[in-house]
């Protein structure tokens, strides 16, 4: 009794274990992939840089925790991006879509207070978190 106990603990432990490495390499990821647009197109004053990352440490960690919290608190039996995809419907999809929608806005409506509001700084948010939200998709499912 107490050694089953104990077994499930440990499960349990290594797959938050697991959620919490899947969340530092998204946040990583989504910093690494990102980034480089904002460079190419010279937003390289620091409080821009600054800002940058605060924004998207903050919409990373809650678009994953909104993806474990309707997706993988439901199930303890798959690693959590794995259940995502493997359940990917039409309500996974919407959700997804949706939050990369408004992480999208978020970012913008920062960013825009930190440099001038225009089509290049709209075109470079929307198009790294275009790249972000498919490639590290992508690279995570791979990865884990």
């Amino acid at each position: 009794m107490i050694w089953r106990l104990f077994k499930n603990r440990r499960r349990t432990s290594r797959k938050m274990l697991e959620l919490v490495l899947v969340f530092i390499t998204a946040v990583f990821m989504t910093l690494l992939i990102e980034f480089p647009f904002y460079w190419f197109g010279k937003y390289r004053d620091k409080l821009f840089v600054l800002g940058f990352l605060l924004i998207n440490i903050a919409t990373n960690l809650a678009v994953n925790t909104a993806i474990y919290w309707f997706v993988y608190r439901s199930s303890l039996t798959a690693g959590p991006l794995s259940l995502f995809l493997s359940n990917i419907g039409l309500e996974e999809t919407a959700l997804f879509v949706s939050m990369e929608i408004t992480v999208f806005l978020i970012e913008y409506m920062v960013l825009s207070q930190l440099a001038s509001r225009g089509t290049k700084l709209f075109l470079t948010v929307f198009f790294a978190n275009l790249t972000s939200a498919f490639l590290g998709t992508i690279l995570l499912w791979l990865i884990f």
